[in-house]
């Protein structure tokens, strides 16, 4: 991807018994947002691995997802 406008929506999807309703979004390992989804901005900064982990209110701890994004924004 080339920086510059526009944004790159993330969504954390999981399957949890009852309803997933907590979400972890991570950027480089560090906690990006505490939402089902985020977008942004197309900026080297944005660069880097993404993964989210998800759990409900009944207690069920934060499942981390074995699935990473790897995005690369370069400069135009």
């Amino acid at each position: 991807l080339w920086e510059g406008s526009g944004y790159i929506t993330i969504r954390c999807n999981a399957d949890c018994n009852p309803p997933c309703d907590r979400y972890q979004i991570y950027h480089n390992d560090t906690l990006k947002d505490t939402s089902k989804e985020i977008k942004i901005t197309k900026t080297l900064e944005n660069s880097g691995h993404y993964y989210c982990s998800a759990s409900n209110s009944g207690g069920q701890d934060y499942a981390q997802s074995k699935n990473v994004i790897n995005i690369t924004i370069k400069c135009k």
